[in-house]
């Protein structure tokens, strides 16, 4: 599979497991919390404050155009549960292909993992005593906290669980001091 399918797959389960969380309202906070679950070999990394893009000036000015449409109210960046969005990967750079990619999103309430097993055809598991569902497009679900959610490929199941521990145990970011650095972006221009 082309990582350009791969990278839609994921990206399209990440969005359909954003818009299947009960909305809430959202609450300010820092990266930080979406951060630590990335693995310190990480050298791809895409950060969305959510919750700013929502308020920008472009969001308001879709939302007049086309009137609060489904389509609208239901895209990644206007579901007004989501607060936070952190894509990474590490890529190998000789081939451009992903070694494993990952998405953390934060929101305002925990998934129904049942729910999203029905509509996605995963099979629901337990992985480090979280909640997880393993979907049918080599990818992993899992509950990283009440209000913290990771999506991460390949599904393979000890590697998800080493990840999850880490993700769950570790209270510093791991990134490179790089990729860090390049954190504060999102926060100062709200995207």
């Amino acid at each position: 599979m082309s990582m350009t399918i791969r990278n839609v797959r994921l990206v399209g389960v990440l969005a359909f497991l954003v818009m299947m969380v009960t909305a809430g309202l959202v609450e300010a906070a820092s990266f930080k919390e979406n951060l630590i679950p990335v693995p310190g070999d990480a050298n791809v990394l895409i950060l969305i404050n959510a919750a700013q893009a929502r308020e920008s000036a472009y969001a308001r000015q879709l939302r007049a155009e086309h009137g609060g449409t489904p389509i609208m109210d239901q895209s990644i960046l206007s579901g007004p549960n989501v607060e936070r969005i952190v894509t990474a990967a590490r890529l190998d750079l000789a081939t451009g292909e992903p070694v494993w990619e990952l998405g953390v999103v934060s929101t305002t309430n925990e998934p129904n993992l049942p729910r999203l097993a029905k509509y996605l055809g995963g099979r629901l598991d337990t992985i480090d005593g979280r909640g997880a569902l393993q979907l049918p497009i080599n990818a992993y679900i899992v509950l990283l906290g009440p209000k913290i959610v990771g999506i991460k490929s390949p599904a393979d199941r000890q590697a998800i669980a080493s990840w999850a521990y880490e993700a769950t145990t570790r209270s510093e970011v791991s990134v490179s001091a790089y990729l860090k650095a390049m954190a504060v972006f999102p926060e100062q221009t709200g995207t």
